[in-house]
């Protein structure tokens, strides 16, 4: 594994510091843990990490505390906006929109008659943050000679075997500690195992004079009293820039996950913004008609949306920090502590054109960045219209040849309007559903039957066999309480269920391929 991609350790200098959150309140947030003197130097041809940064454009920043401190709203005079105009035309937006709908290949029947293309302007909030904060680690190392140090390890622990309790773990499985006595302002993620070698046999260097330690296993390895482990300590400075989340709270409009997403893994020019006061920027949107968004807290949307992530990450990377101060690539019962020493943000609100717009009881929504241009969309399922539905039940009807059969499931009548684009159901009722008989390379379909069972012990519940994608439908039938019934069925069919218990009545027994010739059919 090549170390040298990954973040190295250095030492701040005390000028570098800035104050904490916590300082305000007379509690002490330097460190307890003081870093081991050695340090691992980089190549000359070694770029620095791109996530470790000097501390720049400090004044573009603002401080931001814990939620619980979050009374008051931020005094609209005094909090700073960086937004980016509409770079593009309204005109040149709706020919975007025309040109993408254009684009879509294989749209549903009826889906571009019912798209609106009017576009609405709208200023979606974003925060962008900046964190300073120490990894205090811990953990033990041996320095043997004896190990080999071109064993495998991967760079997250994710591949390799942990050890705690005589016991083999994935290093990932990681608990976090929030107790309520801790620093408000210095989380703890602990290991609750301990990367140490490969879980496959791992060689060790023969040098003539330890031949028994040949092919020895990692548990072989922690067993033998013979090699020493370290109690080591130490810490490393980091600072992450740009942190860009979504900040907006219009769950309404941004319904789509993918969307928020999408939105904030784009790239935003930083350099081609403008920045005005809160309320500044808010005169400025209504004046030229645009609607801006609501927004959460900034360091709500912080812990809902990357803190946890922060935690996971630098305790996975804990591992090979203590590994490259100690020059040593064994090291077991690693845990690590995060101690923030400064937290910013600032608020940023990036130009959209958007609509949104309903398609067979769905909600589908179109985005354009008006800064850069890059699309943010949702669209229906492909279809062909008539010719859609047609390979959608061609498809259904061949499945069974290569063992595809579909499982039991029960939904709405309208929900399987959608599933099948035919609205032949009944909306108020519930359908149980289950596989089409199998189809031979003749084209038609075999025989099958299916046993139901009403679990209920009290209600009596009606059904009736419909045909899918179809109005045909067979007889209404009582199915007593904690009784069964077997049916033939022949094609693609399932049961509406009239009356009973909907979570009480199962497909306990089917065989699609045959046995249907001695049972009462589904339609009669």
């Amino acid at each position: 594994m090549d170390n040298n991609n990954l973040p190295q350790p250095y030492f701040p200098q005390s000028n570098n510091y800035c104050d904490c959150d916590d300082n305000e309140n007379g509690n002490d947030s330097t460190l307890t843990i003081q870093p081991k003197p050695i340090a691992p130097s980089l190549p000359s041809s070694q770029q620095p990490s791109p996530t470790i940064i000097s501390q720049i454009n400090h004044n573009k920043y603002q401080l931001f505390k814990e939620f619980k401190e979050h009374n008051n709203n931020i005094d609209s005079k005094m909090l700073c906006v960086q937004l980016s105009e509409f770079q593009i035309s309204p005109k040149t937006a709706t020919n975007t929109f025309d040109s993408w709908l254009n684009s879509l290949w294989l749209p549903p029947t009826g889906f571009k008659k019912l798209v609106d293309n009017h576009l609405k302007k709208v200023y979606i909030p974003f925060y962008s943050y900046r964190v300073n904060y120490n990894v205090e680690f811990s953990g033990f190392v041996t320095y043997d000679s004896k190990l080999n140090t071109n064993a495998l390890y991967d760079k997250y622990g994710n591949t390799n075997s942990t050890y705690n309790n005589n016991n083999y773990y994935n290093v990932n499985n990681n608990s976090l500690n929030n107790s309520n006595n801790a620093d408000k302002n210095k989380k703890t993620i602990t290991s609750t195992s301990a990367t140490i070698l490969n879980k496959e046999n791992v060689e060790l260097y023969n040098n003539g004079n330890n031949n028994n330690l040949n092919n020895k296993n990692s548990e072989d390895i922690l067993k033998d009293k013979s090699i020493k482990w370290n109690k080591v300590d130490g810490y490393i400075t980091r600072t992450i820039n740009r942190i860009l989340l979504l900040a907006c709270n219009s769950m309404d409009l941004l319904s789509d996950e993918s969307i928020m997403n999408c939105m904030v893994s784009q790239q935003f020019d930083f350099n081609n913004v403008i920045e005005k006061s809160l309320d500044e920027f808010n005169q400025f949107a209504q004046l030229d008609q645009v609607e801006v968004l609501a927004r959460y807290e900034p360091d709500v949307v912080w812990k809902r949306d990357y803190l946890n992530h922060l935690l996971e990450t630098e305790q996975s990377m804990s591992i090979e920090y203590l590994k490259q101060q100690e020059q040593s690539k064994f090291v077991k019962n690693v845990s690590s502590t995060i101690q923030f020493n400064e937290k910013l943000f600032s608020l940023v609100y990036i130009p959209f054109y958007y609509t949104k717009y309903e398609f067979q009881n769905q909600s589908f929504s179109f985005f354009l960045n008006s800064q850069n241009g890059v699309i943010s969309a949702t669209r229906p399922e492909i279809g062909l219209g008539k010719i859609g539905d047609f390979l959608k039940y061609t498809q259904n009807y061949f499945s069974t040849l290569v063992g595809n059969f579909e499982p039991f499931s029960k939904c709405k009548g309208d929900e399987l309007a959608i599933i099948d684009s035919f609205k032949v159901y009944n909306t108020s009722s519930y359908f149980l559903t289950f596989s089409r008989s199998s189809t031979n390379f003749l084209g038609s379909s075999s025989i099958g039957h299916l046993t139901i069972r009403n679990n209920s012990k009290s209600i009596t519940a009606t059904l009736r066999g419909q045909k899918r994608r179809s109005v045909q439908k067979g007889n209404p039938f009582s199915l007593l309480p904690l009784h069964e019934r077997t049916f033939s069925f022949k094609g693609h069919w399932c049961f509406e269920i009239i009356d009973g218990e909907v979570n009480q009545i199962d497909v306990i027994k089917i065989n699609p391929r045959e046995g249907g010739n001695i049972y009462q059919s589904i339609k009669n």
